[in-house]
């Protein structure tokens, strides 16, 4: 298995270096974004709005086999404790090669060491490439939930406390 380099980057070199990739890397999903239903005067308060959470803690990762880009990560602070996984991917070309397991590894290291206790994300339900990687490594499916955006998604938690973890499954009636 060929290892990967991995690059913290900035949002804008991040973007940079993914847009030229993204459409064909989510080519068939039908997600739908409501800029075209939005007034002028709604975009100019949601930049309002995102200008206030640009403080939160976020992670713009470039993966990389020699100089060739292979996939990415893009996440950020959706609470104290808990970091959210926005979008991860791996390019066509490079699926199957155990490329994606090591970006989560890697995500998994860095915000662990950060101090975040719980690591979410949001995937659909026919993922597999996304959703067994992250079950092997311990992330659990703990909602679905229907997005006008993305459609039917499951929802999947990593606990990075042992306890809490044991304390999550004692919620759910299941004991060890």
């Amino acid at each position: 298995m060929s290892q990967l380099n991995f690059k913290a980057v900035d949002s804008v070199e991040f973007w940079r270096m993914v847009q030229p990739h993204f459409k064909r890397v989510f080519e068939h999903r039908r997600s739908r974004f409501p800029d075209p239903f939005y007034s002028d005067l709604e975009k100019e308060r949601l930049k309002t709005l995102q200008a206030n959470l640009d403080g939160r803690y976020s992670l713009h990762v470039l993966a990389y086999q020699s100089d060739q880009l292979v996939g990415w990560h893009v996440g950020e602070q959706e609470a104290a404790d808990t970091y959210y996984m926005r979008n991860s991917a791996v390019l066509e070309e490079y699926r199957g090669k155990s490329f994606y397991e090591q970006i989560l590894g890697h995500v998994l290291n860095v915000v662990v060491a950060e101090g975040f206790q719980v690591i979410s994300s949001i995937h659909h339900p026919n993922n597999p490439a996304v959703l067994i990687p992250k079950l092997r490594k311990g992330f659990i499916i703990t909602a679905t939930e229907m997005s006008d955006l993305f459609g039917f998604l499951v929802r999947m938690k990593y606990f990075a406390n042992e306890d809490r973890k044991k304390s999550f499954f004692e919620r759910i009636g299941l004991t060890f």
